[in-house]
């Protein structure tokens, strides 16, 4: 079984912009059913926040 622990910023996103590739990575895993948590280390972001910084590649958890 393989999972993956997806640090947020600066892996994912940038700012506001989502990191060219992030969104394609995104998809291959959803694609191959295979388990990821996207997380971040900052305790300013409230989880509105941080869904609305993940933009286009945000989805809703299975």
């Amino acid at each position: 079984m393989r999972n993956y622990l997806i640090d947020m910023d600066g892996v994912v996103v940038r700012g506001e912009q989502v990191i060219p590739g992030a969104e394609a990575f995104i998809d291959r895993l959803h694609q191959r059913q295979i388990k990821f948590t996207v997380f971040h280390n900052n305790p300013t972001y409230k989880p509105f926040d941080l869904h609305h910084r993940l933009g286009p590649i945000r989805r809703t958890p299975r």
